[in-house]
C-alpha cells in the first residue's frame, strides 16, 4: 500500500477534520458480528456493502500515545459516546477530559467533564444503561485536590464529577493517579489506581458504591521505586477482580482476587481486556518492541492458548451486551481490519474497514471499539508529527 504523502505547512491547514467516505478496501459491517461476510476476497472476507462515515467532534485534539491516553468509545441507549483528552493548544493551556455523542448525523457540542487543568488517562465503561467514566487530574486551577475522578452518564445527563481518592490519599500527602474501572457481572464496581506522591508508588484496589470508595483500599503492590502503572482491570464470571499492572518498570503482572502475581511472558504488555456478560475474559497482549498481537480468553482458572492475529501491529477489542466479541487492528501497511471471535475463542477471517488517510499523520493506532445491537463504532488514533496527536471516529450508517 502506498503511504500517504507527508504534507508541509504550505499544503494547507496543519490540523483539519473532514467527513468523508473512502473506497480503500472492502467495507465491513458489525451487524450480527460480521455474520453477513461471506466468500474469499484476497486474504480476508468479502463483506456486505456498508458505508462508513469518518468524522471527529469539532475542535477536539485527542491525545494519542495509545494505551491510557487514547480516546474511549461506549454506547448508551441514546447512542455512541466518546471520552478523550482535549489538549487546548499552548504549553500552559489546560488539558481537560471532554465528551461528545454521535447523533447519527453530527457530534453533540463537546462537554468538559474534568474540573482541573491537567487531566489524563480516561477510562469509559458501559454498565447496562449507564456509562461510567474515570480519569486522573492534577494541578487544579481551582485548588481542588488531585486524584482519580468519577462521573456517570444516565438518561442523557452526566453527573457532577467526584474525586474518589482524595479522602484516602490526601491526608498522607499523596494522591491517586491512573485509575482503571471494572464493572462486575452483578453490577459491582472496583477501581485499581496508583498511590503516588512522596516516596515510592504503590498500587491499590477499592470498591465503589454511590460515587464513592467504600471500605479501605487494598494495597496489592508496594515499593514501585521507578513508577507504578495500572494497565487494566476486569471482573471474571466469579466476580474475581483481575488487575494488570507494572511495578518497578518490570514485566507486566496480572493480579487476581487472591492478590498473588501471575506474570505474563517477559516484556509483554496489555493492549486491551474486556469481560463478556457470561464472565469470560478476553485479552489482547503484545511484546514490547514489536512482535505479534496475541489474543487469549479465560473462562476458568487459567488463560487459554495465545492465538496470534496475523500482521497486526496494534489492536483493541469490544464485547457486546449479547456476548459478541470483535477485534480491530492495523497492519504494517496501515490497513484497518476487523474480525469476529466465535464462542470457542477462535478469531475469524478479517475484513477491511475503509478509511481516509490523513496527509499529516505519522502513524495510526486503533484506540477503542464499541458495539451496539445494530451498529458499531471504531476510533482510529493517529499522530501528526510528534506534537499534535489526533483521532477520527468511524461509524457505520
Amino acid at each position: 500500500m502506498r503511504r500517504a504523502r507527508r504534507a508541509t505547512r504550505s499544503d494547507g491547514p496543519r490540523y483539519t477534520h473532514r467527513v468523508s467516505r473512502s473506497v480503500r478496501g472492502t467495507a465491513c459491517t458489525l451487524v450480527a458480528a460480521l455474520a453477513a461476510c461471506d466468500g474469499p476476497a484476497g486474504g480476508g472476507r468479502e463483506c456486505t456493502d456498508h458505508t462508513w462515515t469518518q468524522t471527529a467532534p469539532d475542535r477536539f485534539r485527542g491525545s494519542l500515545g495509545g494505551g491510557r491516553r487514547a480516546p474511549r468509545l461506549a454506547y448508551a441507549p441514546d447512542g455512541l459516546h466518546v471520552l478523550l483528552v482535549h489538549e487546548h493548544g499552548g504549553p500552559n493551556d489546560p488539558v481537560t477530559i471532554d465528551t461528545s455523542s454521535w447523533t447519527g448525523a453530527a457530534w453533540s457540542p463537546p462537554q468538559t467533564l474534568s474540573v482541573g487543568d491537567n487531566a489524563r488517562q480516561p477510562d469509559l465503561e458501559q454498565d447496562g444503561e449507564t456509562l461510567r467514566a474515570v480519569w486522573s487530574d492534577s494541578e487544579q486551577m481551582d485548588g481542588a485536590a488531585s486524584g482519580v475522578f468519577y462521573a456517570t452518564y444516565l438518561d442523557g445527563l452526566w453527573s457532577s464529577p467526584v474525586n474518589l481518592t482524595a479522602a484516602i490519599e490526601t491526608p498522607s500527602g499523596r494522591f491517586g493517579w491512573g485509575g482503571d474501572l471494572a464493572v462486575g457481572p452483578a453490577g459491582q464496581q472496583a477501581i485499581a489506581y496508583v498511590s503516588t506522591g512522596s516516596g515510592a508508588d504503590s498500587i491499590k484496589v477499592a470498591s465503589i458504591e454511590e460515587h464513592e470508595i467504600v471500605g479501605e483500599p487494598v494495597e496489592i503492590a508496594t515499593g514501585c521505586e521507578e513508577s507504578g502503572e495500572v494497565h487494566g482491570a476486569s471482573f471474571d464470571g466469579s466476580s474475581v477482580l483481575h488487575v494488570w499492572m507494572d511495578c518497578e518498570g518490570g514485566a507486566l503482572g496480572e493480579v487476581d482476587g487472591s492478590w498473588t502475581a501471575e506474570d505474563l511472558a517477559p516484556d509483554t504488555f496489555l493492549l486491551s481486556v474486556k469481560s463478556a456478560p457470561d464472565g469470560v475474559l478476553h485479552r489482547l497482549t503484545r511484546f514490547v518492541g514489536g512482535g505479534p498481537v496475541l489474543y487469549s480468553r479465560r473462562s476458568g482458572a487459567t488463560w487459554g492458548t495465545d492465538v496470534e492475529i496475523p500482521d497486526a501491529t496494534d489492536a483493541a477489542l469490544a464485547v457486546g451486551a449479547d456476548g459478541r466479541v470483535v477485534l480491530a487492528y492495523t497492519d504494517r501497511d496501515e490497513h484497518l481490519f476487523m474480525l469476529a471471535v466465535d464462542e470457542a475463542g477462535t478469531p475469524g477471517a478479517p475484513c477491511e474497514v475503509p478509511y481516509e488517510p490523513d496527509p499529516f499523520a505519522a502513524r495510526y493506532t486503533v484506540a477503542s471499539v464499541a458495539l451496539a445491537p445494530d451498529r458499531g463504532g471504531l476510533v482510529i488514533s493517529y499522530e501528526i508529527g510528534s506534537e499534535e496527536p489526533s483521532f477520527a471516529v468511524l461509524v457505520p450508517e
